[in-house]
C-alpha cells in the first residue's frame, strides 16, 4: 500500500509542478503584455500632448535654455501637469472659441456684402449694360471693317481721296488694340 500511496504522491506532486510551471510562464507573458500596453499608453499620451501642445501655442523648452540647456525642437514643448484628456479638452474649447469667432465674422462679412452689394446693384447693373452695348458696337465696327476693307482695296484709294478709308483703318487700328 505504501507504494501505491507513493506513486500518486508522486504522480499528484509531478502534476502539480508541471500545472504551477504553466500558471508561471501564463503569468510572466500577463506581466509582459501589461507592461507592453502601460508603455504603448505612455508613449501615446505624450504624442497627443505634443501635438496638441504645438497646435494651442505651449511653449517650447528649446526656447529656454536657462531651465532647459541643450534643449532642441526634438525635445517638444512642455506641456506641464496635462496628460492627453485635459490637453485635449482644452483644445476642444479653443475650437469651439475658435468655431464661434469665425461664425460671428462670417455673419458680419455677409452683413457688409449685403448691404455693400444692395448699394452697388444699380452701379453694377449700369456697368453691364454699358459693357454689352460696348461689346455690341465692337462687333459692329468689326462687320463694317470687314465688309469696307475689300471694296477699299478693290478701289485702290487712299485716306486723301476717300475720308471713309481713314476711318477704316482708325477703326482696324482699334479694334487691334482691342485684340491685344
Amino acid at each position: 500500500m505504501t507504494d501505491i500511496v507513493m506513486r500518486l504522491r508522486e504522480g499528484v506532486w509531478g502534476r502539480a509542478r508541471r500545472a504551477d510551471a504553466v500558471i508561471q510562464a501564463n503569468m510572466q507573458e500577463g506581466a509582459d503584455e501589461i507592461e507592453r500596453l502601460r508603455l504603448a499608453c505612455t508613449k501615446m499620451n505624450d504624442e497627443v500632448c505634443q501635438r496638441l501642445g504645438k497646435a494651442l501655442g505651449y511653449p517650447w523648452f528649446k526656447d529656454d535654455q536657462t531651465n532647459f540647456s541643450g534643449a532642441t525642437e526634438e525635445n517638444g514643448v512642455c506641456t506641464g501637469e496635462h496628460v492627453a484628456e485635459s490637453i485635449a479638452a482644452e483644445a476642444a474649447a479653443e475650437i469651439e472659441r475658435l468655431r464661434a469667432q469665425a461664425t460671428a465674422a462670417e455673419a458680419a462679412r455677409d452683413k457688409l456684402l449685403s448691404h455693400a452689394t444692395n448699394a452697388a446693384l444699380p452701379a453694377l447693373a449700369r456697368a453691364d449694360r454699358a459693357e454689352a452695348e460696348r461689346d455690341r458696337l465692337r462687333e459692329t465696327l468689326r462687320d463694317c471693317v470687314e465688309t469696307w476693307r475689300p471694296l477699299l482695296a478693290d478701289a485702290d484709294l487712299t485716306a486723301h481721296e476717300n475720308p471713309a478709308y481713314l476711318t477704316l483703318m482708325r477703326a482696324d487700328l482699334a479694334l487691334g488694340e482691342d485684340r491685344a
